[in-house]
């Protein structure tokens, strides 16, 4: 992810455009699910892209790629952009004071995804064994880069959790879904989880009285 940002900037910069800037958003997810009260599937999925933005002759120029990037091809295709723009002012920021901010949030191992998705299953089971669960366990990492030719390079890694259940209740011809979940940074809480959703199942335990 460092070199390809340098790569493009000397590669626009060998082409003739007299400033540049690379935007690089990369992400890695590793999403575990439940199924009818058992663990179902454990992934692993990642994804980046890349947008070259340059002005030749003052004509800006713009490319996007998903996936690996081959620098010449994403410059050859950004210089095409910009011959069939009208030149205006280059606006850049210089190089920044705090070139890379604190990252956000903890990872978390997939073995710890797996233990709160089964406490909060256990714990909705614990007390409406009928139910059937669902669930979805997920630790995200999205790391960010923007560089430019005049010395900016800021960077910034978020890590975000999230888990999601899911319960089906069948009595008798009615079925009643109830869901729930939890977006954070540093810590998950199946109890919550669990409490919220207890608690729906409980109101369902009560008649309304016409």
């Amino acid at each position: 992810m460092t070199q390809l940002a340098e790569q493009l900037l000397e590669v626009a910069a060998k082409a003739g455009a007299e400033a540049a800037e690379v935007f690089q958003a990369r992400s890695h997810s590793r999403p575990i699910f439940f199924e009818s009260n058992r663990l179902k599937q454990l992934e692993s999925t990642q994804s980046e892209g890349t947008a070259l933005r340059l002005w030749r002759n003052g004509c800006p120029g713009i490319a996007v790629a998903h996936g690996p990037v081959e620098p010449n091809a994403l410059v050859e295709i950004a210089l095409s952009i910009s011959s069939l723009n009208e030149p205006e002012y280059i606006e850049l920021s210089s190089k920044a004071k705090n070139q890379y901010y604190p990252n956000q949030g903890i990872s978390i191992s997939v073995e710890q995804l797996v233990t709160w998705g089964k406490e909060a299953i256990a714990l909705i089971r614990e007390v409406y064994p009928d139910v059937i669960c669902h669930g979805e366990w997920d630790c995200e990492i999205e790391s960010t880069r923007l560089v430019n030719s005049l010395g900016l390079d800021c960077h910034h890694i978020d890590t975000t959790l999230s888990g999601y259940v899911e319960t089906d209740w069948v009595r008798g011809d009615d079925l009643l879904n109830i869901s729930d979940g939890q977006i954070q940074r540093n810590s998950l809480d199946p109890r919550k989880v669990a409490n919220r959703i207890l608690q729906r199942l409980d109101w369902a335990q009560k008649n309304v009285i016409p």
